[in-house]
């Protein structure tokens, strides 16, 4: 979906849409002015489900923000567990992001895993800027360049995971997850794993 109050950029995606068509052409009159158009256009389906989803949206969203609160209370005094909250303003919660302090990520993926909780996929499981096409001149664009350190972005990347997070889960489903994250630190702690301080 794109939103735009600019004239321009609205008529360009209107005709990139339509295969680049012109969309002043009327339906009988198929003119191309577009070297860059595509079948853009929404499928009945598709757009059905997002009229629903508009629908629901802000029920939905609220419906997060009360499960982020669940897992903050949830892992609350557990030092391998640090759920990142947004400080102000409203945020949707895409993603419950957990960063992780000492605990071993795949370790923890695995040991939830056997005991039916499936994490979902990192934000970024490696920087960008250490992906292939940027560190190693994968594109001319940046040929010859070394690659940028990025301590902080690393870091974040390695350290943290992310519990399931939907607006179907209950209370007592997060609770669970909250659980087995903790039978995990004392799991991996037994095994001789240590915490970062």
């Amino acid at each position: 979906m794109i939103t735009t109050a600019n004239e321009d950029l609205y008529q360009a995606c209107r005709e990139i849409k339509n295969f680049g068509a012109d969309p002043s052409g009327g339906s009988s009159r198929f003119t191309c002015i577009r070297a860059d158009g595509t079948n853009g256009r929404v499928p009945e389906l598709s757009a059905a489900l997002g009229l629903l989803e508009c629908g629901r949206v802000q029920q939905r969203i609220v419906r997060r923000q009360e499960l982020i609160q669940e897992y903050v209370r949830g892992l609350a005094g557990c030092a391998a567990y640090r759920v990142i909250q947004q400080r102000g303003g409203s945020c949707s919660y895409y993603k419950c992001i957990v960063l992780l302090n000492g605990i071993d990520r795949d370790f923890l993926r695995d040991f939830s895993k056997s005991r039916g909780i499936s994490f979902t996929g990192e934000v970024y499981h490696r920087g960008v800027h250490s992906m292939q096409v940027f560190s190693d001149g994968g594109q001319k664009a940046t040929a010859g360049r070394q690659p940028q350190k990025m301590p902080d972005t690393e870091t974040a990347c390695a350290n943290h995971a992310c519990p399931p997070l939907y607006p179907e889960l209950s209370s007592q489903d997060v609770q669970r997850v909250c659980a087995v994250m903790r039978e995990a630190v004392a799991s991996f702690q037994r095994r001789g794993g240590t915490l970062s301080h």
